[in-house]
């Protein structure tokens, strides 16, 4: 699964390794990246009947380029129920912070928090009221774990943790 247009870089060298895996993309895919043998969309439909309700998913396709006004991540979060635990590319991150962490990573932190984030929500989200359905369709999915693309895992609290960081 390629849940966003940011995660594709491999998608094609694992459907040329694993030819009878089916290969996902988020809505779009196929139009943007036409040279990867994309089976299958997910996300604006729901998981697919292959996935046998194990998964829920929930479709960010509501920020755009600021600079070139085209969509930007178009990203896919899915949740398996059985787990209790959401996955998440990249509208969500879990960067690590405190005095034990190198101080690049720290500096990371501070600008995907502090500076990023803030320009994502005030001039990527153009649809706000579409990211809030997403967002709210997460947020009512049960789970209490996180396992971001960008990261540490989240073994308990994600939910109020998404909520945070999901706010406009």
């Amino acid at each position: 699964v390629s849940p966003n247009y940011e995660h594709v870089k491999w998608a094609a060298q694992w459907k040329e390794a694993y030819p009878d895996a089916t290969l996902y993309g988020c809505p779009g895919m196929r139009a943007k990246k036409p040279g990867i043998p994309w089976d299958a969309e997910v996300g604006e439909d729901g998981a697919p009947e292959a996935w046998g309700g194990e998964f829920d998913v929930a479709l960010f396709d509501c920020e755009v380029n600021p600079f070139t006004s085209t969509p930007f991540f178009n990203e896919v979060v899915f949740c398996h129920a059985a787990s209790g635990v959401a996955f998440v590319t990249d509208v969500f991150w879990n960067y690590p912070g405190g005095d034990d962490v190198p101080p690049g990573t720290r500096l990371w932190k501070f600008g995907m928090d502090r500076v990023y984030l803030p320009f994502y929500r005030a001039a990527m989200v153009r649809d706000r009221e579409k990211f809030a359905r997403a967002r709210e369709k997460v947020l009512s999915w049960d789970f209490d774990a996180a396992l971001p693309c960008h990261g540490s895992f989240i073994p308990r609290g994600a939910k109020d943790a998404l909520r945070r960081h999901l706010a406009l």
